[in-house]
Order: structure tokens, then sequence, then C-alpha cells
């Protein structure tokens, strides 16, 4: 771009037409141009919302991800994969565990997302069970819960399952586990966790807890919105973006592979009461409603943004790709048996235009 005030305005969406989900694809595959093939930096992508609006921020956030040789190969990969040739037999006795925090701000109870998800899994032929843990306690207790757990069954293979405020805790408990053992081998109670999932999750803290830090009434409301729902108002200084925790690098434990859904709506897929907030966010940055979209993202680990789904996490949205990430994974967890053990097993084809699953991605990242 020679002139880039020149070349922004170009691509700036002006009419009606203009924000249109096919539009603003086509207008973010135009913006991707100037990256020669390159994801855009978190300043990049924040220059481009900034100008240009957070709609085509979204479609160039998406539209990035998808093109990406990494977490493109697992998109690509959940988008073919035919759940109507499931067979339950290949759940392999792994235990679906749902993490049953969640943030205040979702409008759902504490923990009414586990009973779906949990029959989702079910279906796949998962043994399934919640971690339970208590909106009165902070991130810091729940995460020594969420511990507590794992112990109590260190040789169950397991996912373990979190959403919004449970992704922190997750977090959390990876950030103490691993750094007692000071990353020189795979903590205990950690040995079969095959896998984690985040759907939504405040990962690197939440910006609308940061909002509510930083303004006095919107501070206000929602202690007192806490209060009344049984939840610990120091939640929002834990899952600030600039606590210290947050800072550190995520240790992940060889082996376990880390997936996070990030919730990427447009504007008009904004469930109504989360609108609001979506618009301060969006100010700066591609959002759920409550986190942003780097702040719904372990690193390191392979991203899966989809489209629609604000932080209120509609099933008819979660669902399929739920659905296929537990299968998907369990896949790729007989496939590594079978290769440990010696045992035959069909033959992984190799070459170019073959995708990687998605522990190949995390080991070859």
């Amino acid at each position: 771009m020679n002139d880039p005030r020149e070349s922004i305005e170009a691509f700036r969406p002006r009419e009606k037409a203009d924000f249109s989900e096919v539009a603003l694809a086509r207008k973010a595959e135009q913006v991707l141009e100037a990256f020669d093939g390159r994801q855009p930096t978190r300043s990049e992508l924040l220059n481009i919302t900034e100008e240009l609006g957070v709609e085509l921020g979204t479609a160039v956030y998406l539209r990035s991800l998808q093109e990406s040789g990494t977490h493109g190969a697992l998109i690509r990969k959940l988008r073919s994969f035919d759940l109507s040739r499931w067979q339950k037999a290949r759940a392999g006795g792994i235990e679906i565990a749902i993490v049953a925090s969640n943030f205040v701000q979702s409008g759902r109870r504490w923990g009414s997302h586990a009973d779906t998800w949990r029959a989702w899994a079910r279906e796949l032929g998962f043994k399934t069970d919640v971690v339970e843990t208590d909106p009165r306690l902070s991130v810091a207790a729940n995460a020594h819960l969420i511990a507590e757990y794992l112990r109590q069954a260190p040789n169950t293979p397991r996912l373990i399952v979190s959403y919004g405020q449970g992704s922190a805790e997750m977090r959390y408990v990876l950030q103490r586990c691993v750094s007692r053992n000071h990353g020189e081998s795979v903590p205990f109670e950690l040995e079969n966790v095959l896998g984690w999932i985040s759907v939504c999750g405040a990962c690197g803290g939440s910006a609308l807890s940061r909002m509510a830090n930083e303004s006095f009434w919107l501070g206000a409301w929602l202690r007192l919105r806490m209060w009344l729902a049984g939840r610990n108002a120091v939640t929002l200084k834990e899952t600030e973006p600039g606590f210290p925790l947050w800072q550190k690098p995520m240790p992940v434990p060889k082996g376990m592979a880390v997936i996070s859904v990030v919730g990427v709506p447009y504007r008009w897929q904004v469930s109504r009461f989360l609108r609001v907030p979506y618009e301060w966010i969006g100010a700066q940055w591609p959002n759920d409603g409550v986190v942003s979209v780097y702040e719904a993202s372990a690193y390191p680990g392979l991203i899966v943004p989809l489209g629609g789904l604000d932080h209120r996490a509609k099933d008819t949205v979660l669902e399929p790709v739920l659905k296929r990430l537990f299968a998907v994974l369990a896949v790729e967890n007989f496939e590594k048996a079978q290769m440990v053990e010696g045992k035959p097993s069909k033959e992984k084809k190799k070459g170019p235009d073959v995708d990687p699953g998605p522990l190949e991605l995390l080991t070859d990242s």
C-alpha cells in the first residue's frame, strides 16, 4: 500500500449492502492480500478494527484463521468431519468433564450449560462428569477445586471443557500445577488430560472486567448483579486482563491439546443484552460481548473461530462444532495410542493436500 490512508478508505464498509457476510468476506480477502499470506498481528488487527469498524475487523480475523496453515487445518477437518458415520465405540472410554463456572454476564445460571453439553457428549458415547465449582469463591479457589477433582481420578483419560470464567480457572490450574514441577515433568493430575477445550473463555482475562474496574457505574452495576446472583465480585479483579497471572506465558503439559472456540459474531448476531458491551469492546477488537478474540484464545494452542457465536454460547450454533471437536480429539488420541503400542492401524496419508490432526499440529508448532 503506497498511501495507507487512501488505501484504507477503499475498504471501509459504507452502504447497507457492504455489511452482508458475503460482502464483508470479500473485503476481508482484499485487506489480507496486503499481508502476503500471513496473519495480521494484534496491533494490525487493532488498527483495522479502529479504522474500518468491528464488522470488517471480525471478517478479517475469521478469514485469516481459516486460511492459516495451523488453525485452518483444524477448521477444515471439523467442517469435513461426518458425524453421521461416527460409532460410539470410538469414544474409547474417554470422559468429557465440564467445568461448572461461567460469567454472570453470559445470562446463564452457574453451571446451567453443563447438562446440555454433557448430553451432546453422551450422544457420541462418551462418559461425562461435571467439575463442581462454587460461584461464591474466587477464580483461584475454584482452580484449587478443579485441581482436586483431577487428583481424585488421575488415571481417567478425559477432555476438560470450560466456558467463560471457567477458562480463567483452568488456566490458573495449568499455571500453578505445571510451574510446581518447573516444567520438568507432567503433573500427575494432568497426565491423562488429553485436551482442554475453552469456549468463549477468559483465557487472558475479560475486556468487560477491565471496563468494570475502570468505570464506577458499570462496576457498581455488575457487582450488584453478581451479589444478587450469589457470585463473588473479586473475580472482576482476577479476570482483569492486567492481572499479574495473565502476564506470564501459559505452560501446557506435553501431549495435551489446547483448543479455543472463539465467538466471533457480527453486530447483528449479538444477543440484545450483550450489544452494548459488544460495541464498547468493538471499538478496538472483534469480541463476543464479554471477551475479545485475543483474551478468548489460549496460547499456545489452536483456535476455532465460530462466526455467529456470542458469549451466551447459543446451543444451535455451538453444538455441531463442540460435538465434532469431541470426536476429532478422540480419533486423534486413538491413533496416537495405536502408534505408541505398535498395533497395526490404517496408515495416515501424507502430502500437501492432507491436513494433520490437532495433536500433530500442537506438537509441530
